[in-house]
């Protein structure tokens, strides 16, 4: 993961990185940064003190980080383990610098949390794989969905980061574990309030990156779209069956406020909460 040089080299804190940030988000142990690269910078080797992965969404980011390949371009997923040494910067194409990314950095308390049980390679990861790519457009969907985001919605996708980084592989299986059946019912009961993956992990006595994982293998989502479903279809149950008011609606449901209800309305049905009301009861 180090790249051979003098040891004065800067050392980057944990979250800090090159570049200028227009937003930032701690959730579990993970910051977030939506990141663009700033042209006027000219970086030099540094190390960075914590684990982070970056989310490339444009521009051709060189790295001489080991493992990684030298150039990597958009789309893709990179993954640097604590105390990568590297020079890395993006390329002027044309004249000009277009370089946009996202950063997770992992604090080092959570970092132990992952790695305890699971190995995690050593050397940077970058993949093009479609599949892990897609993780990283999720994430950067929810970074811009200020509306209908949720912490364990973002949380539930940072522990996904991981399957890059963990060799062990999911068991096959053929039917739902008990386990897992719980955790989904966890989700249900408690989608109108503040919860966490960990909690939930803790209540069926497994690992969160592991029930992250496990979860979209056998249901096709992440605990925190399930979580968003869930709010959504308590909400149309009770504008069709009760005569709730919708700020009402939107208390009991997990929704920060009546405007939050609509929105995330107008996205899953087309309709507003009191559309879908008179709709459902026509």
């Amino acid at each position: 993961m180090n790249e051979s040089g003098s040891g004065n080299d800067r050392t980057l804190a944990h979250a800090e990185f090159f570049g200028d940030r227009s937003r930032r988000d701690t959730v579990a142990g993970f910051t977030i940064a939506s990141m663009t690269a700033d042209p006027t910078l000219q970086i030099e080797r540094h190390t960075h003190e914590t684990a982070h992965f970056i989310v490339l969404l444009s521009g051709q980011y060189v790295t001489t980080a080991r493992g990684a390949d030298a150039v990597c371009v958009k789309p893709a997923l990179i993954y640097n383990p604590p105390g990568t040494t590297h020079r890395d910067r993006f390329r002027r194409i044309d004249g000009r610098v277009d370089g946009r990314f996202i950063s997770v950095a992992v604090d080092s308390a959570r970092m132990g949390d992952i790695a305890g049980p699971f190995p995690l390679v050593q050397d940077a990861v970058y993949t093009q794989e479609r599949s892990a790519v897609q993780i990283g457009m999720r994430l950067a969907r929810e970074l811009g969905d200020y509306v209908d985001s949720s912490s364990l919605a973002v949380e539930a996708i940072c522990l996904e980061l991981f399957t890059l980084a963990i060799v062990e592989r999911v068991p096959q299986r053929s039917s739902v574990p008990p386990w897992l059946r719980v955790a989904r019912d966890l989700i249900q009961d408690y989608c109108a309030e503040g919860t966490c993956i960990a909690d939930i992990a803790r209540a069926c006595d497994v690992h969160p990156v592991y029930l992250a994982r496990v979860f979209r293998k056998y249901f096709g989502c992440s605990p925190g779209e399930y979580l968003r479903r869930c709010r959504i279809e308590r909400a149309a149950a009770l504008l069709a069956h009760t005569p709730t008011s919708l700020s009402l609606v939107a208390l009991q449901c997990g929704y920060a406020d009546q405007s939050h209800l609509n929105a995330a309305f107008r996205r899953a049905f087309g309709l507003t909460p009191a559309e879908y009301r008179r709709v459902s009861k026509a």
